[in-house]
This record gives C-alpha cells, structure tokens and sequence, in this order.
C-alpha cells in the first residue's frame, strides 16, 4: 500500500487498524468490520490501550448485562484479569477507580458507589482515534489540525440540541452498527469538513459523544478534553 497512516500522516500504512478494536467482538468476528490504513508504529501504540477500555466498557453498569458480554466477552474478560499475568492488569483498573455519589433515573441518591474514571488519557487516546477512524470511512477526510472533545452521556439520548453548526445537515447523517448491538455510531458531518459530531453506542448500553473540529492555529497540536 502507497497510502500514508491517516493517523500520524507520516509514515506508510502497510497496516489496517480495526475501528473499534477487534477485541469488542465475539467470535466469529463480523464481516463487516471496519479497518482504517494504519502504519505499525500507531497500530502498536493503540493496541495497548485497546483491552484496558473494553475491560472498562464490559464492566460498566448500562453494559454488563449484554448477551455478548454475558455469553463470551466477559468471559474471556475474567479469565484473562483472573490469571496471574493478568493480576497487574486487575490492580491498574482498581486504581483507576473512584467514589460518587450515585442517583437513579428519578433522581433518588442511592448513596456511594464505585466507578471507573473515564478522564484519562487512555480515553482521549481511544475516542480521538475512534472518530478520526470513522471519519475517514465515511468521508475519506483525514484529521491534520484538528481538536478532539468527548464525554459519556448517562442515558442513551440522542435527541439533544444539536451544536449551531450542525443544524441543516440532516443529509450528511451517518449511521451504522457493528455485530450484534456490540457497536453503533451515528455522525453529524459538516460538508467538506473535518467537524462532525459523533454518538459512539457500546452493547446497546453505554453512549459517548465525540466531537471533532478543525484547529486554526497551524502550530496548535491536537488536545483531547472532555466534551462540555
């Protein structure tokens, strides 16, 4: 392959990098998995934050009790954090961890609970790489300059108001699913442009919205941050 990595830009993509990881998956794979060109280095760099977030995504609360993670994926998931090697990877998600204050839909406190931070940059990594990935099926534009922003949503919501500059772009939508409710996204796309706004849905439970826009200062490298 003569096409350059769309992640660095720099160095040839002799590779392919699966958008989301392969490992989100059951066996046998989907046919329809998405693949991005990909030099080794960036492949490498991301495959090391790739079972670290599915460990975390599989154990959250509006995730657990999928069927894929039930029957297969957390599963595997246990074995592996169980195992002796997999002891040091156990003790990083603990320490990961922190304490809120927990409240149901209604808004009643529960009181205390356990939870994982999401506001590391395992995370900036893995949703910055997520939407550039998705961007560039869809369009074929790749990110150069350009600023990442995204958070969870509590509740499987897509209905809020949409950003001024997405407004009258309904025929730029994109939607799509991968495997058995494992992974959807829908995207609102400004034309010809790299800012989009993305709805990343984890087994049929847990949504994340990520935005990207373009950075004018050419000399302003990419920030990821939480999506405000």
């Amino acid at each position: 392959m003569n096409q350059m990595c769309i992640y660095c830009g720099t160095r040839k993509a002799t590779t392919r990098d699966h958008i989301p990881p392969a490992s989100f998956f059951p066996d046998p794979k989907p046919s329809n998995s998405i693949t991005v060109p990909c030099c080794p280095t960036c492949n490498n760099d991301f495959g090391r934050d790739d079972e670290y977030v599915r460990n975390v995504i599989t154990h959250l609360d509006e995730t657990e009790s999928h069927t894929t993670i039930i029957k297969d994926i957390g599963r595997r998931r246990d074995r592996a954090l169980n195992s002796q090697h997999g002891k040091k990877k156990l003790r990083k998600l603990l320490r990961n961890s922190v304490i809120i204050d927990q409240y149901s839909k209604a808004g009643i406190y529960l009181g205390k609970a356990s939870a994982f931070n999401l506001d590391i940059p395992i995370f900036d990594r893995f949703f910055d790489r997520i939407a550039r990935g998705l961007l560039f099926h869809e369009t074929g534009l790749q990110c150069i300059n350009y600023k990442t922003e995204w958070r969870k949503s509590e509740y499987i919501k897509e209905s809020e108001a949409l950003p001024p500059e997405f407004i009258g772009f309904q025929e730029f939508a994109k939607r799509g699913m991968i495997g058995d409710g494992v992974f959807k996204w829908s995207a609102w796309i400004c034309p010809n442009s790299i800012a989009s706004l993305w709805f990343l849905t984890f087994y049929e439970g847990v949504l994340f919205k990520v935005r990207l826009t373009p950075e004018l200062d050419q000399n302003t490298p990419n920030q990821s941050s939480s999506l405000k």
